[in-house]
């Protein structure tokens, strides 16, 4: 088998040995690491690409904030000094643990939080159903993993369908929103019974019996010093009550919208009313994350009048951090919300948790910028690094010696010896002779030639970019989106959206550009096309490869005889270019064309 250096991203999949009819062991070598044992304020919460972030949040009665990370699964508590560590969940969804400890253990999907006056924890793990306590860092289920719905049954027999929110009431009993039951559930002494919804989705049966009221998906719930319940009706528009067993609505007209503050609650408008909270006086806030075109607002309804406390800015003026609350703006998503003793107001919010005090806004966790201050595992063990791969990009090579390098999310790193480190990216810097540590990048597909020297694809600059002894150059494209430029210095042609890159043994580069459905080349400085005639679509084997048609090519590969193969992901074939011929050799649904390069170039 050959050496495999100089592939494009399909290249550690060629260190495997693809060979078929082998039986492998598939482990992690990179990524995986979580945010935590760490300062807040320089985590990186959520992926840029999967989303999700901070979902749920709670305190506890020392001022402890515990939040979920939905993408990961897990819980994290930050405390008072700012610090952060991991609660429960191992980072990976699915459900295992009971009786072990809880950061061993799998979560998925969690969606709620509450913690007991004795400082457990408890998890609404709504994708298994089940809800989950967290005692001295041992996890157990609480509630849920029966087969079939039943009231009046211990709490771990009864069956549960996505729970969401939960709460305690003062005396310690706890509710649950059973949102896909259509059902509020209470556990008293470890029984669990119905004390709200009939179980069919709907709206019906305000000023009657909470139990025959219909609910459509209640979400968040809270609990007044006094034991009456709120529940986020979020399938209504409404937020309801209730009191001494009945029901009313107390927010919200059932009609899709954010009108109406300064008016009555109960004829405003809510879009998505999914959380709830309430303070020490019985102040009501609502978290309304589809208000204002998803970007969400935090509504409080007081002596029965609604206004926005927080959002409802012009996203385009900023997060707002610093100024009034209702300057503020989630762009990056609104989930649930706490408030602790001090009538501080805790927000989920995406990419970082924030903090509403005496009506001005701040982050107090997450918000970190990747590679610039974040800490993200660097200089450190790889299978503990966080990792911020874009699933689309061609980003991965190895180089003569075995280091590997990732294109990852306006970073390059390397892993050499186990250890990760960012060598590219993470500064504000642009144009050409950057330090690389300073430089401003978005590396797409990333290749290495033989003296280390790094070449990587930036698709949104429409450029190709070298790195070589720390300093950062253009090696082809102007940085406009194009196909012009053939036969001139490669620097000064246009690219249209370059993805993968390869080498060849000479050091010539070739270049996939997806938009343009081309491949070219670059040697000596002077870029041609190599294949494609830059109209998508089928056509043209058995004839020059520069008179064929691609349809978005998007991984290349070069073996040592200087055969060129192309992944044709829209006519879904392998085609490869022999002495300026182009054939098709594979045909392939699906998205292991670049993995099938790799077999025929390692095999070649």
């Amino acid at each position: 088998m050959r050496k495999c250096s100089g592939l494009p991203a399909v290249a550690l999949f060629c260190c495997s040995a693809l060979a078929f009819g082998q039986t492998y062991t598939i482990q992690t070598f990179a990524g995986g690491g979580l945010p935590v044992n760490l300062q807040g304020l320089s985590a990186v919460l959520t992926s840029p690409i999967n989303g999700a972030g901070v979902t749920g949040v709670t305190v506890d009665g020392t001022g402890n904030v515990y939040f979920l990370l939905g993408e990961y699964s897990i819980v994290v508590r930050l405390d008072r000094s700012g610090f952060l560590t991991l609660v429960a969940g191992n980072g990976t969804r699915g459900y295992s643990g009971d009786g072990g400890l809880a950061i061993s253990a799998q979560l998925s999907g969690p969606n709620g939080l509450a913690v007991d006056t004795s400082g457990n924890v408890y998890i609404s793990d709504s994708g298994n159903n089940r809800i989950r306590k967290v005692s001295n860092g041992i996890i157990t289920t609480f509630a849920g993993g029966g087969s079939a719905f039943a009231d009046s049954v211990p709490a771990t027999s009864a069956q549960l369908n996505y729970p969401s929110g939960i709460a305690f009431d003062a005396q310690g009993n706890l509710y649950i929103a059973d949102s896909y039951n259509f059902r509020v559930r209470r556990i008293t002494n470890g029984v669990i019974t119905t004390i709200a919804g009939n179980g069919t989705q709907g709206y019906s049966g305000d000023n009657g019996l909470a139990t025959s009221a219909q609910l459509n998906y209640a979400s968040g719930i809270a609990i007044d010093a006094q034991g009456n319940l709120y529940i986020g009706d979020y399938g209504n528009q409404r937020v309801r009550k209730v009191s001494s067993g009945i029901i009313t609505s107390v927010a919200g007209n059932g009609t899709y919208g954010c009108s109406g503050d300064n008016g009555l609650a109960t004829s405003a408008q809510l879009m998505v009313p999914a959380y709830v909270a309430l303070d020490t006086a019985g102040n009501l806030y609502i978290s309304d994350p589809f208000c204002d075109n998803s970007y969400g607002r935090i509504r409080k309804v007081t002596s029965g009048v609604i206004t926005t406390i927080a959002g409802g800015a012009d996203p385009h003026g900023g997060l707002g951090d610093g100024g009034p609350a209702t300057n503020a703006s989630f762009t990056t998503g609104l989930g649930g919300l706490a408030l602790d003793s001090s009538g501080n107001l805790f927000l989920a919010a995406g990419d970082r948790l924030r903090r509403v005090s005496s009506g001005v806004i701040t982050t107090v966790a997450g918000g970190a910028v990747v590679g610039a201050g974040a800490q993200i595992g660097d200089n450190g063990p790889a299978v503990g690094a966080q990792m911020f791969l874009d699933h689309l990009a061609r980003g991965l090579t190895v180089d003569g010696s075995g280091n590997v390098y990732i294109a990852d999310s306006g970073l390059i790193r390397r892993i050499s010896n186990g250890i990760i480190a960012t060598i590219a990216g993470g500064g504000a810097q642009t144009g050409e002779g950057v330090p690389a540590g300073a430089g401003r990048i978005s590396p797409w597909g990333i290749v290495s030639d033989a003296l280390g020297n790094i070449y990587f694809s930036e698709r949104g600059s429409s450029r190709v970019r070298k790195l070589a002894n720390g300093i950062l150059t253009t090696v082809a494209g102007n940085g406009t989106f194009g196909n012009g430029g053939d036969g001139g210095l490669a620097t000064s042609a246009q690219l249209a959206s370059p993805t993968a890159v390869a080498l060849d043994t000479a050091g010539n580069l070739y270049i996939a550009e997806y938009d343009g459905h081309r491949v070219r080349k670059v040697s000596n400085g002077i870029i041609t096309t190599v294949a494609g005639n830059g109209s998508p679509g089928f056509s043209g084997d058995n004839g020059p490869a520069t008179s064929a048609q691609l349809n978005f090519p998007d991984s290349i590969a070069v073996d040592s005889a200087g055969n060129i193969y192309i992944s044709d992901q829209f006519n879904a074939r392998i085609r490869k270019v022999s002495n300026g011929i182009i054939t098709t050799i594979v045909s392939e649904r699906g998205f292991g064309l670049a993995v099938e390069i790799a077999r025929i170039v390692v095999e070649s």
